[in-house]
């Protein structure tokens, strides 16, 4: 490999952050988080992998609780004031074999390797749910969030911390409130006094049961005043004594244009975060799509679309009116209300399970609840 391959990827990560769960196979959500450092306990455990806590955690937790506390919240700040900068998200997909990175994509093309020949070319990327090479047996492939921060109390002022994640709410969550602050704050969020917080959410998706979006807030007690008088005093200081985090944001963002789609980091195999999510992927027909019968639907809106032809033939013999859709999302089907008689909704209701019980489509929205 040349050396002037080896470009940096981004500020280094000194730990990661990520939600907690329990369980082996059906991994549950829990309402606290880890903060874990990038070396591990030992090796993994019922194929998951086991990272040692980092020492900050300690401080972060209920004060009574010890070594054992729960970290529901944790004070931090940006490390720079554009939301882009310190919020990210794309497709990954992993080889499960040797749980290596194999591919990365942000919905429009993508960057691939093969683990044989050592080789990344480029590839296009249509996402999770329709890519056939994502869909191939002994690939998983899902959205990672990511998001850049540095923790109240660290050593290093040149590291970060990275929040991982799989939520499609998270994601939405903290970019809205990324964006909103950044246009409250003058367009400035570093030094901005901020905590990591749960939020607890339900919905028939969950089966009502709940799971938890990670968000942004201002620390207790900080009013947005106080909060943006404390950033532009400490802005004022570094001026003063020289110092340019404005410079050295760009130089960041010159890092990322040069690394975009970014596999080739010598570190991503030793130290590939475990995502604390419902292995969905093991559910599904592990077949490019292209070897699937073509009888059966191979999306939620075929699926859809037959069940209504069959409802309708079936309610026409009856002289009863077609079904309409009403739809919640138009972005996604994956949550439509059946405005007719049950007849037609068992056709669509079993049309839909029988796609996602034979490899169909992964839920969008807030059917993305378990990704963690």
């Amino acid at each position: 490999m040349s050396i002037n391959a080896l470009v940096p990827t981004g500020p280094h990560i000194e730990g990661f952050i990520r939600f907690a769960s329990e369980g082996e196979e059906d991994l549950r959500q829990l309402s606290n988080f880890e903060v874990l450092e990038r070396s591990h306990a030992g090796p993994p455990m019922n194929g998951k992998q086991q990272f040692k806590q980092h020492p900050i955690a300690v401080n972060l937790g209920d004060a009574s609780g010890g070594e054992a506390a729960l970290i529901k919240m944790i004070p931090i700040k940006l490390v720079f004031d554009e939301p882009d900068a310190n919020l990210s998200a794309r497709y990954e997909a992993y080889d499960q074999e040797v749980n290596r990175l194999v591919c990365a994509g942000d919905g429009q093309r993508a960057r691939r390797t093969n683990l044989v020949t050592g080789e990344v070319e480029d590839a296009s990327c249509v996402g999770s749910d329709l890519c056939p090479y994502a869909n191939s047996q002994g690939v998983s492939c899902s959205m990672h969030v990511r998001l850049k921060l540095q923790i109240e109390g660290q050593r290093d002022p040149f590291s970060v911390f990275e929040f991982r994640s799989g939520s499609i709410n998270t994601f939405r969550t903290l970019s809205a409130k990324l964006k909103m602050m950044h246009a409250a704050f003058k367009s400035k969020l570093r030094h901005i006094p901020l905590s990591l917080v749960a939020h607890e959410r339900s919905s028939a998706i969950s089966n009502f049961l709940p799971f938890y979006v990670a968000d942004l807030q201002l620390r207790e007690g900080i009013s947005p005043r106080a909060a943006l008088e404390q950033a532009e005093a400490l802005r004022k200081e570094e001026q003063e004594c020289g110092l340019d985090f404005g410079a050295m944001e760009e130089a960041v963002k010159t890092i990322y244009a040069n690394a975009p789609l970014h596999i080739d980091d010598a570190e991503v195999g030793p130290i590939t975060f475990e995502r604390s999510i419902v292995d969905r992927a093991s559910l599904r027909m592990r077949l490019p799509r292209s070897a699937r019968s073509p009888e059966q639907p191979t999306s939620i809106e075929a699926a859809v679309q037959s069940a209504r032809i069959q409802g309708s033939q079936q309610m026409l013999s009856e002289n009863q009116p077609p079904p309409s859709l009403v739809s919640r999302d138009d972005s996604t089907l994956d949550r439509c209300e059946v405005v007719a008689p049950v007849s037609s909704g068992e056709h669509v209701s079993q049309a839909v399970e029988a796609v996602q019980s034979k490899g169909g489509l992964q839920q969008a929205g807030e059917a993305a609840i378990f990704s963690i």
